[in-house]
């Protein structure tokens, strides 16, 4: 359980560090500080989803990130794009994680 939380922790910092990397010259201080909210947000319920709620049922994951992602960016129409590339990467970032690490 515990190098299964490290492990986590490295891919989210990843993602994290290549989503950056992607749009910190093109975005504003809001933006940038509303991604970082997004991030500790999403990496919280992740936990508590993944380590007490459910963790058998794979296509919830999906559809719980997809919550949470919809939830906090319902009101940022003006950078869908963004938005949809944060989306897909976090759904990639899933898809592959949990691929190659089963319970």
């Amino acid at each position: 359980q515990l190098f299964f939380s490290c492990s986590f922790f490295l891919y989210f910092i990843l993602l994290m560090l290549i989503i950056f990397s992607l749009f910190t010259r093109t975005v504003s201080v809001l933006n940038v500080t509303f991604c970082l909210i997004y991030f500790f947000v999403f990496f919280i319920f992740s936990f508590i989803y993944f380590f007490f709620i459910i963790r058998r049922i794979r296509l919830l994951k999906y559809f719980f990130c997809l919550i949470i992602y919809l939830f906090l960016h319902l009101h940022y129409y003006f950078i869908f794009l963004r938005n949809l590339v944060v989306l897909f990467s976090t759904f990639i970032f899933y898809f592959f994680y949990f691929h190659h690490h089963q319970y």
